[in-house]
C-alpha cells in the first residue's frame, strides 16, 4: 500500500499478489504511479497465524503517515498450513522453532526485495509483527532495519528480551488481558530513540486500532525514524463546543465517529484531534 500524500492521483494505492522480483512492478509504480524523486519510509508487517487480520488496521495509520506498506503473505507459500499453537486444522504439528525458520526466511525475502527497489528510503525501514509476526520479529537479530514493532506476544521466547542488533528501535505492545498470557511484555531498554515496552491495561491480543496502541506507534515512529503526518491547524475547543451546540447530549457520540472516520480515511492527525475533542466534550458537560 502506498500512501496518498506520495502518489500522482492523490489517493491511496494498493497492490495485491504481488511475487517474485519486484523490479518491472517497482518501475512501473515510479513511472506511472508515485510523484518525481519520491523517497519512502517503509514497513514490512508479518502476519499471525490466521492472517493478515490486524494488518488492515495498521496499513491504514501507515498510510496517513506518509509510509509505503508491505504485508507479505505466508499462505502463499506452496504446502503452508496455519499452524496457531503448534497444529493446523488437519492434526499436522510443527514446533516454534520450525514457524520462526519459515518467517525468518520470509522477513529476509521481504526485506531483500524493498531494498531493492529505487523509490524506498533505505535508511528507514521497519519490520513490524502481530503475534506469530510478533515472535518473528522478536527473533530476527540481522541487519537493514532501523526499527522493530512487536504485538501481541512477549519475549519468553527469546529470554525476555528481543534478538535486534544493539542501537535498534524496539517497541512492544501487548494487552494486559490477552488470552494467550503475553501480557507481562519484554524487557526494553527505552532511552533508545523511543524505545518502549508498552503493556494496555484491560486490552486483547489484537491491539490493533486500540488509542494507546495507535498513539504509541505514532510517536514511536516519530523518535525512532522522523516518521510524522503533517499538522493541521485544529481548534479543540471550538469544535466541541460547536458539536455540543449541534448535538447537545449526543456530542461525545458524535466526535467520536469522525475520529473513526478519519481512521478509516488514513488520517491519523484527524483521528487524535478528533479523540481530544471527544474528551473535551466530556469535560465541558462534566460527565
Amino acid at each position: 500500500m502506498l500512501p496518498a500524500t506520495a502518489t500522482r492521483s492523490g489517493e491511496m494505492a494498493r497492490y495485491d499478489g504481488i511475487a517474485g522480483p519486484t523490479t518491472a512492478w517497482a518501475r512501473h509504480v515510479a513511472d506511472k504511479v508515485l510523484n518525481p524523486d519520491v523517497k519512502l519510509p517503509a514497513v514490512i508487517h508479518l502476519h499471525g497465524c490466521r492472517g493478515y487480520g490486524p494488518a488492515n488496521e495498521w496499513s491504514l495509520l501507515m498510510q496517513g503517515l506518509g509510509v509505503a506498506f508491505f504485508a507479505p503473505n505466508s499462505f502463499a507459500r506452496p504446502g503452508r498450513k496455519s499452524y496457531c499453537g503448534g497444529v493446523a486444522s488437519d492434526g499436522s504439528s510443527r514446533d516454534f522453532s520450525w514457524r520462526m525458520k519459515i518467517r525468518l526466511e520470509e522477513a529476509n525475502f521481504a526485506l531483500t526485495q524493498v531494498r531493492s527497489i529505487p523509490w524506498i528510503d533505505r535508511r528507514r525501514l521497519i519490520l513490524m509483527g502481530h503475534s506469530e509476526g510478533g515472535h518473528t520479529v522478536s527473533e530476527y537479530g540481522g541487519s537493514g532495519f532501523i526499527a522493530q514493532i512487536m504485538l501481541g506476544m512477549d519475549c519468553r521466547q527469546q529470554g525476555g528480551s528481543p534478538y535486534a542488533p544493539s542501537g535498534t528501535a524496539l517497541l512492544n505492545i501487548v494487552g494486559s488481558e490477552d488470552e494467550f498470557g503475553y501480557g507481562d511484555g519484554c524487557n526494553i531498554w527505552e532511552d533508545n530513540k523511543g524505545s518502549r515496552d508498552l503493556i494496555i491495561e484491560g486490552a486483547h491480543h489484537n491491539v490493533a486500532g486500540h488509542p494507546e496502541a495507535i498513539e504509541a506507534v505514532t510517536v514511536f515512529l516519530k523518535k525512532c525514524c522522523n516518521i510524522s503526518s503533517p499538522a493541521k491547524a485544529f481548534d479543540i475547543e471550538k469544535a466541541a463546543r460547536e458539536l455540543l451546540s449541534e448535538y447537545g447530549d449526543m456530542a461525545a457520540v458524535v466526535a467520536y465517529q469522525k475520529s473513526e472516520d478519519s481512521m478509516d480515511a488514513g488520517d491519523v492527525a484527524g483521528y487524535r484531534n478528533w479523540l481530544e475533542v471527544h474528551k473535551r466534550i466530556y469535560k465541558i458537560s462534566g460527565y
